[in-house]
């Protein structure tokens, strides 16, 4: 789930309109979860939730945002909000990116007896060497740099730890989804990361991203839990519904 919709021309990239994209996520042929993404300037949010179906496997709820910077096409995280709902366990990170520092800090609580009781907390300051992003932030830069290179890595601050995913873009597709055709750039990626949860990232993943939209139209990602599907759903532009 961390590696979110990504942006590829400079004018999306300064976000001077709202942009909102859903996704459903398949697992085989099962519709088990909704992924929502707002873009604004200096600003991601996601929203992602299992389905009544996907709750008969575990019931799962992600909710962020990311702030970030942008100077002369420059990216930097400032701020990581994320709230990890997995069944009977509630986890929240909240990284602050500042003067070559990243606070860290993850709160953990489990659920007994209809509420969320304390559990145990992580803080720690850490120095980046170079300049790393929050998975949100991450994403933006990744469709920044495809414009230019075709294969390099992703520099992701995630729970504690500092990693280099590498990306390389493999070739342009068309794409049919919904009886449109989308002429779309194939991305690949191997997110590899050490942390707790249901939806852990692993193995290979793929993405395919619409030329003119500048975002995904479709993702195939891989987690320990098993490979999921993303499809779009709906893209709502500065106050105008495109809902398929």
């Amino acid at each position: 789930m961390y590696i979110r919709a990504f942006l590829l021309s400079f004018f999306i990239f300064s976000f001077s309109y709202a942009l909102e994209v859903c996704y459903k996520g398949y697992y085989i042929f099962f519709p088990i979860i909704v992924d929502c993404i707002n873009y604004s300037k200096g600003e991601i949010k996601a929203h992602a939730y299992s389905t009544p179906f996907g709750s008969l496997f575990k019931k799962v709820e992600y909710k962020g945002k990311g702030l970030y910077t942008e100077k002369n096409e420059n990216l930097s995280s400032k701020q990581f909000f994320f709230i990890q709902l997995e069944n009977k366990h509630k986890y929240i990170h909240n990284y602050v990116f500042e003067n070559g520092k990243i606070i860290y800090e993850k709160e953990h609580y489990k659920l007994k007896d209809g509420k969320f009781i304390f559990k145990g907390r992580r803080y720690k300051i850490l120095k980046a060497t170079e300049t790393f992003f929050d998975p949100f932030t991450a994403s933006v830069y990744l469709y920044k740099a495809i414009k230019n290179k075709k294969s390099g890595y992703i520099p992701i601050f995630y729970d504690g730890r500092f990693y280099k995913v590498p990306f390389k873009v493999q070739k342009e597709e068309k794409i049919k989804l919904n009886g449109k055709i989308y002429k779309a750039l194939k991305v690949y990626l191997h997110p590899e990361f050490k942390t707790k949860g249901l939806l852990k990232p692993t193995g290979n993943w793929y993405l395919w991203i619409d030329e003119k939209l500048n975002i995904p139209i479709k993702m195939n990602i891989k987690f320990t839990i098993g490979s999921f599907k993303l499809i779009l759903n709906s893209l709502k532009k500065e106050g105008n519904d495109e809902s398929k």
